[in-house]
């Protein structure tokens, strides 16, 4: 469809997604309230399954091969309520390009009364995975397009086990040398990062997370509590940046690809049970400048190469400004 609109709807206590939209373009979603939607209990544990609000492409209706997606685009998500103790708040996987979401209430909280019921603050009570997924694996679109490009502004995120704020688009092909392009400024990120079970890729476990990305900002965003990762696994951290060189199949392994910028700026992260900021894995044309990182139990600025990628690199890389406090 295109051109649709929803809003100020009450949905709560749904076995599933509160609000789903499939292959469709134009769609506006605000000024709803979802809460008390737990998923139909097939989300893998410890999570609940499903989302409040869930956006995603169409690869049903044109399978092929080869297949032919209908792009979700051009999605507005503003001044929602997504207050269920479920799998995500917002949750944007394989879409298309322009998406806006700001001034959302990304918070867990228990039962399907969030005036009366308590928050879902502790790891023990707290079935939701990651607050704002803002990109997951799209690698489908043509080349030439502007690929999937997202803000996300002034939205307050509590209560996750891993990131308030996820970007995981590391695929690339031919079409698509992977990565998005996104605006991430003034969110209000507390409590999050709360799972500390061993295995589960403690290093994805962060205020914001972006595995991939082109071109982005990252300013302005108040980040604290930061839980504590099991012994023994990868920290958690305030903001991590992995992975700005894209390959695609024309590259010989250890070649990069296209180039890809980025501004870390303004930022105050503060109680951490881990790192402040981390830069990790090809990352270059990075500037991070003007903000403030204190009381971290770890690194408060942290440049690694995972050990497991052989092509991990530093280049053009600006450190400027920032107030580190212990």
């Amino acid at each position: 469809c295109s051109i649709a609109r929803v809003n100020k709807c009450r949905i709560t206590n749904v076995a599933g997604r509160g609000i789903m939209v499939t292959g469709s373009a134009g769609v506006i979603i605000t000024n709803n309230e979802l809460w008390g939607n737990e998923g139909d209990g097939t989300g893998p544990s410890p999570h609940a399954s499903d989302e409040d609000i869930h956006i995603l492409s169409d690869f049903t209706t044109n399978p092929g091969p080869p297949a032919v997606p209908i792009e979700s685009r051009e999605v507005i998500i503003e001044n929602n309520l997504c207050l269920s103790n479920n799998h995500g708040g917002i949750y944007l996987v394989q879409i298309g390009a322009s998406f806006r979401v700001n001034n959302n209430t990304v918070v867990s909280y228990l039962g399907n009364d969030p005036y009366n019921n308590g928050e879902a603050s502790l790891s023990t009570n707290n079935q939701r995975k990651e607050c704002i997924t803002l990109a997951y694996d799209t690698d489908e679109f043509k080349p030439g397009e502007v690929q999937h490009e997202c803000t996300c502004v002034g939205n307050t995120c509590r209560n996750s086990q891993w990131s308030a704020v996820y970007c995981n688009n590391n695929t690339s092909t031919a079409e698509n040398p992977g990565g998005v392009k996104a605006t991430i400024t003034a969110n209000q990120i507390s409590n999050v990062c709360l799972e500390d079970g061993v295995g589960l890729s403690g290093w994805k476990r962060n205020g914001i997370t972006l595995e991939a990305f082109r071109d982005f900002v990252v300013s302005s965003n108040m980040i604290d509590k930061i839980g504590q990762a099991a012994a023994g696994e990868d920290p958690h951290g305030g903001i991590q940046i992995a992975t700005s060189w894209h390959r695609t199949p024309k590259d010989p392994p250890t070649n990069s690809g296209k180039r890809s910028y980025g501004v870390v700026t303004g930022n105050n992260i503060s109680d951490v049970n881990g790192q402040g900021i981390k830069l990790a894995n090809r990352i270059n044309d990075l500037v991070v400048s003007n903000n403030v990182v204190t009381e971290c139990t770890e690194e408060m600025l942290l440049l690694t190469p995972r050990s497991a990628d052989s092509d991990s690199r530093f280049s053009s890389l600006t450190i400027q400004g920032n107030r580190f406090v212990s």
